[in-house]
């Protein structure tokens, strides 16, 4: 073997082996663990809607272990008032898993030889819980502030341009779903109901900065219920559009519309 074959072979094993490092560490960090006395916390790579990990507790039983969630997909749903729906949902997904609610947790008994599985069941299903919870929630707290903007703008711009619950086209020539688009002197207003919740925030951000990139861009407002209630996420949604609460006088509606749609 020549040389050059030599140091190409050293070359390639030395790559393999900063792969496998890099993969390895990857992994390590994909799932870490906590010990306590009698108790073990395992963050396995599974996210609730807040953006946490899911964390599953191991405890010991005589013959045994007890896995549960700690109770943080009742959290999370208790988050954006939704924990009422908590008992019916967290029973399907479990039910489909094989596991158990007892309270506001999902739990199962396992044996050594089932501890992985079970730990990766639990971990799943409370996250799947608790977004199938939050999701409902928001979407039923968007139609409630989506369906009251409407009827106060179908009130207060009678005679004008107004679309209720269009479809517009973005930049990216992806059609986004909106409330209402109201049309004065020749320029766009959109509307969006957006819940308290990062969720429904970061929807109705990334369709008005899509709808920013536009060679013609609408103007974009979003319609919320309580501005002080939503903390910081007042701020994101306010770096993409206006924010007004859909508690606003007639007269608070009129002079933003007039304001926004003089000409640039």
């Amino acid at each position: 073997m020549d040389w050059k074959a030599a140091v190409g072979m050293v070359m390639q094993d030395s790559a393999s082996l900063d792969l496998a490092s890099a993969v390895e560490r990857a992994a390590a960090r994909l799932v870490t663990t906590r010990h306590r006395p009698n108790e073990s916390f395992v963050n396995v790579p599974f996210f609730y809607p807040s953006g946490a990990a899911a964390t599953v507790r191991v405890a010991n039983l005589i013959h045994g272990f007890r896995v549960s969630d700690c109770g943080l997909a009742y959290r999370e749903a208790e988050m954006v008032g939704g924990e009422a729906s908590f008992a019916r949902r967290a029973k399907r997904v479990a039910d489909d898993f094989g596991l158990s609610v007892a309270g506001k947790m999902i739990c199962v008994d396992a044996s050594p030889a089932q501890l992985s599985g079970a730990v990766a069941d639990v971990g799943i299903a409370s996250a799947r819980i608790a977004h199938q919870i939050v999701e409902r929630t928001i979407g039923r707290g968007e139609k409630e502030i989506a369906e009251h903007l409407q009827a106060r703008l179908s009130s207060i711009f009678q005679g004008q341009k107004l679309e209720i619950g269009p479809d517009v086209l973005g930049a990216s020539s992806r059609q986004w779903s909106v409330s209402a688009t109201l049309e004065i002197d020749r320029r766009r207003i959109i509307f969006d109901a957006v819940a308290n919740h990062h969720t429904s925030v970061y929807s109705t951000s990334t369709k008005f900065r899509d709808l920013a990139a536009l060679e013609r861009p609408p103007i974009t407002v979003a319609v919320v219920h309580d501005i002080r209630a939503m903390g910081s996420l007042y701020g994101l949604l306010a770096q993409a559009g206006h924010v007004l609460e859909e508690d606003a006088s007639n007269d608070d509606f009129k002079l933003v519309v007039s304001a926004l749609a003089l000409p640039a």
